[in-house]
């Protein structure tokens, strides 16, 4: 019976480590999303921000290339996991960010067909 209590334990630390950092990451995304600027170099997005969580890359139906770069600003599940709906996307377009947030990204999607590869 001792080991279960050693185990359980060393499990509830390693969840309490774990929710803090995903706490901390969440407060430092926050944080450096205050920062940006519109009309800032993708490189100067990416100084301020760090490495995204998830990237993604398209051409538009206009010839204009978006990065989406999303970084996890709340948490909807306790599953350990990111998900992109967890992610605030922040939007660089032909290089320049343009703007952030799931409403602006809807707008894009909307404005900037994504060509179709067949």
């Amino acid at each position: 019976m001792g080991k279960i209590y050693r185990v359980s334990v060393s499990s509830l630390t390693a969840l309490i480590l774990m929710v803090g950092c995903y706490k901390m990451a969440i407060y430092e995304n926050q944080k450096n999303l205050m920062k940006l600027e519109k009309g800032m170099p993708r490189e100067a997005v990416m100084n301020v921000m760090g490495k995204p969580d998830y990237l993604d890359v398209y051409q538009s139906l206009y010839g204009n290339t978006l990065v989406i770069l999303y970084y996890y600003t709340h948490r909807k599940r306790f599953d350990g996991k990111v998900t992109k709906d967890e992610c605030t996307p922040v939007v660089i377009k032909n290089e320049k960010l343009i703007g952030w947030g799931d409403d602006f990204y809807q707008w894009v999607q909307r404005r900037e067909k994504k060509v179709n590869h067949q």
